[in-house]
């Protein structure tokens, strides 16, 4: 008869596990292009310690291990000193293929801070994997001519 009166609670155990297991991501259902633009924006935006969780909850793999081992000085350093405003962010070439896609894009900042306001446009080549129905950036590299000098090792 005990074991009867647990059931429910031993049910209500595993429920409570697997949808903490199946939760989905903010992301999930966005095209990948959307995502990359997403993680861009994010990065432009950063104003606290906190936005680190939220760049890596876009991040798989090796670039969400940085995220969570970057100190806080290095995070300071390479996100909220860095006063950027997004300009125009532009999708060159999109190719995916199954769960991996390959996004090249274009993106232009402006470092309005300093003695000498800057507007300089690079373009970048990110890897995706999707996991589930959301996709994790897993790799950002330079494409063409890269020329953004001011932001000190920032990721975008």
């Amino acid at each position: 008869m005990r074991k009867i009166k647990r059931l429910p609670v031993i049910l209500l155990g595993l429920f409570v596990v697997s949808s903490a297991c199946t939760k989905k991501a903010a992301h999930s259902g966005l095209p990948p292009e959307e995502v990359v633009k997403l993680f861009v924006q994010m990065s432009t935006q950063v104003k606290a310690q906190d936005d680190r969780q939220k760049l890596a909850s876009l991040c798989g793999e090796e670039m969400r291990r940085a995220f969570n081992e970057m100190n806080e000085e290095t995070f300071e350093l390479a996100y909220i000193n860095n006063p950027l405003e997004l300009k125009s962010f532009e999708v060159l070439q999109n190719n995916t293929l199954n769960q991996i896609a390959n996004v090249h894009y274009k993106v232009t900042v402006s470092n309005p801070g300093g003695t000498d306001p800057t507007t300089e446009t690079t373009e970048r080549r990110v890897n995706l994997k999707k996991e589930g129905d959301a996709w994790y950036l897993t790799s950002i590299r330079p494409e063409g001519t890269d020329t953004v000098h001011f932001t000190r090792g920032m990721i975008f």
